[in-house]
This record gives structure tokens, sequence and C-alpha cells, in this order.
């Protein structure tokens, strides 16, 4: 993954969910998984699994970021994509975007996300880009483009 100019937030996923394959597990996690039966090879595998799946949803972050810089980039520069956050809780993600007016949370659906990513139609950027219009409050632009 290139660097970005948006930071990425990821719930459900602690920050240390890095994949370390081969690392000794800490000694705190080797107390929690005595605690909980577990052993340790088979935390350790546990562990590696978290931080893959950590990894394809920050990548797939950082192309939902791109596309909506690619959406911004023609409004100028009042407008930047700060954050994207996955919120596991509301099953959706939150795109903070800085406008001439301040800055606009964006919510848009997992679903839609993941059409977006999945197909890469024109028919789904085309939704997406609708959703980031009209979540900074410019549906004129919406109807301009049709």
């Amino acid at each position: 993954m290139g660097a970005t100019n948006f930071e990425i937030y990821l719930s459900g996923y602690p920050e240390s969910a890095r994949p370390l394959p081969l690392a000794e597990l800490t000694q705190e996690e080797k107390e929690l998984a005595q605690k909980f039966g577990v052993a340790e090879e088979q935390f350790q595998r546990s562990k590696l699994a978290l931080a893959e799946k950590a990894d394809r949803i920050r990548a797939r972050a950082v192309e939902l970021g791109n596309l909506v810089v690619t959406i911004l980039e023609p409004l100028g520069s009042g407008y930047r994509l700060e954050s994207l956050a996955r919120n596991i809780d509301t099953l959706s993600w939150t795109l903070r975007i800085q406008t001439p007016v301040g800055p606009v949370n964006v919510p848009l659906s997992w679903e839609l996300v993941d059409d977006v990513l999945d197909y890469r139609t024109k028919t789904e950027f085309n939704r997406l880009r609708n959703m980031v219009w009209f979540g900074i409050n410019r549906p004129e632009l919406i109807f301009e483009s049709t």
C-alpha cells in the first residue's frame, strides 16, 4: 500500500494487529492464552489471522479513500478527505471530509462500499460519488452530472 493523505480507523481491530508471522508472543499474550486454555501456537495462529484480515480491510480502506479523493479533486482544494473509519457496530464506513464551511461526516453503508470495490462498475462508482456529493451538501452536482 502506498502512502495516503488521510487517516484510516478500523473498529474491532487493534492497532497492534500487524502481521508478525514468527514473532514470539509477549508475556501478556502467553498469560492470556493460558487463562483461556488455548495453546500458544493456536493463539499465535489466531493473532496472525486477525492481522491478515486487518490488512485486507486496511487495503480496501485505502482503495475507498483513493476513490473519494478522486471524487473530491475536481471540487478544488477546499475539499479534502481527512479520514475514513470502518464502524463494526453500525456496519458502515464514515468519511470525514474537510469542506470550505468545515468538516463533515459522510456515512456509507458497507453494502455500497463492497459493491463499489467488488464490482468496479461505472454505476457503482456513480452511486458512491452521489453519496459523497450529497453528504458534503453539494446535491446540485448530482443533477448536473446526469
